[in-house]
């Protein structure tokens, strides 16, 4: 069954958290090139809308999987964390990466602080693993796990937990 997507870019003030190994950085380097091309733009309507961004991308290896590399570092990023799976023993993956101690606080300031939005696209597992991530990094601030995961579904009803994942 193919859905239409939910993906819109994000026009708003608070800060947005992109998520997209693999493929799922499509929808995120398009947001971000008209970001970038709207920055310091007026419209009729009022000046463009540029929050701050975080992205987080995957891939298996930067000598080989990591495209757009030059351009990432040219999009507007507060800060781009990237995790290449196989280029350790162990594996690390975005999630991994959301989980370290100063990108979890980076997060719930995001998120809880200024009210900012949660953008995932790629597979089914990475968007359950980033999922239990962002639940993770809510808990250090609010210490009980049912009211992390009461934030994330009420960031999801509200718009600002925005996933396209699929198998």
């Amino acid at each position: 069954i193919v859905k239409p997507s939910q993906f819109r870019a994000p026009m708003t003030t608070a800060p947005v958290v992109l998520i997209g190994p693999g493929t799922g950085i499509a929808p995120f380097r398009a947001i971000l090139r008209e970001r970038k091309a709207s920055q310091g733009t007026d419209y009729p309507w009022g000046p463009a809308l540029v929050s701050s961004a975080i992205l987080y991308f995957g891939c298996k290896r930067r000598d080989e999987d990591h495209l757009y590399k030059e351009e990432m570092e040219g999009w507007p990023l507060d800060a781009l964390h990237v995790a290449y799976s196989r280029e350790q023993k162990k594996k690390v993956y975005v999630q991994d990466l959301m989980r370290k101690k100063e990108n979890s606080a980076a997060l719930v300031t995001a998120l809880i602080d200024r009210g900012g939005s949660v953008y995932v696209c790629g597979g089914t597992a990475m968007g359950t693993a980033v999922m239990e991530a962002v639940k993770d990094a809510l808990y250090t601030r609010l210490k009980d796990r049912t009211q992390a995961e009461k934030y994330v579904q009420s960031m999801h009803d509200g718009g600002r937990y925005v996933q396209e994942l699929w198998s």
